[in-house]
């Protein structure tokens, strides 16, 4: 392997696959598995947005580079299992403890049907409960006419 490859795969935030079938290994980065965990999130009913932490919304406004996955941070267990923290904002109304649940069945089932890797935890925190204005759910509903 050459010298400056070898520095990143062997970066903390690269994960190793553990199915590949053909010499050499496959690596998935910590941005993808926070954006396949973001774009879950986001397809739960409830969901009103991500929260970036205050590294990722200060970095937003030197990085003309926009974080997909804002919100979410995955880090990997000795064994191997990934760790997911999630800030998100729900709607007002929705049952907290179920919509936390959906979030955290599926972010686990899209990262194993699209990496093999194991999730281990998907823990959340619950940055706002939301309004919805009058606007947005008209907005919403006509998106969804379309």
């Amino acid at each position: 392997m050459f010298g400056n490859q070898t520095k990143t795969l062997n970066n903390p935030k690269n994960f190793l696959l553990n199915s590949s079938q053909v010499d050499g290994a496959t690596y998935v980065s910590a941005i993808a598995l926070e954006a396949i965990a973001s774009l879950a999130v986001k397809d739960i009913k409830g969901v009103v947005n991500l929260h970036g932490t205050v590294y990722e919304r200060a970095n937003s406004l030197i990085s003309k580079s926009a974080n997909e996955a804002k919100g979410v941070d995955v880090t990997q267990d000795p064994d191997g299992k990934l760790n997911f923290l999630i800030h998100v904002s729900l709607e007002f109304g929705v049952n907290i403890p179920k919509t936390a649940i959906s979030i955290q069945e599926a972010v686990k089932t899209a990262v194993n049907q699209s990496t093999d890797l194991d999730v281990k935890n998907v823990d959340l925190v619950i940055e706002n409960y939301v309004v919805k204005t009058a606007s947005a759910k008209k907005t919403s509903k006509s998106e969804d006419d379309k």
